[in-house]
């Protein structure tokens, strides 16, 4: 999945259907700015395939759970040095 899959993927999830209900894909791509050692930019496509676009519907579905139960006001995460979790745990 790499570092870019959930920002594209997410994308791919939030346009997946159009007002009318029609499904639209798209293939999402990076275009790099800085040129290669030859003056080229780069695009590396990124494929998302149906398997990667449930895993992101489940885990926007967990965060909507856990925002409507009130979990995520007490969730820690298991980064000991996640900022957020420490800044909950110094109000708390």
């Amino acid at each position: 999945m790499g570092d870019n899959f959930p920002p594209t993927c997410t994308f791919e999830v939030s346009i997946d259907r159009t007002a009318d209900g029609k499904t639209r894909r798209i293939e999402p791509a990076l275009v790099f700015v800085k040129p290669d050692d030859k003056g080229r930019c780069p695009i590396i496509t990124l494929p998302i395939t149906e398997e990667d676009i449930e895993i992101v519907k489940k885990q926007i579905q967990s965060v909507i759970d856990s925002v409507w139960s009130g979990a995520i006001a007490t969730a820690k995460c298991a980064d000991p040095a996640c900022e957020w979790c420490g800044l909950m745990q110094a109000s708390a």
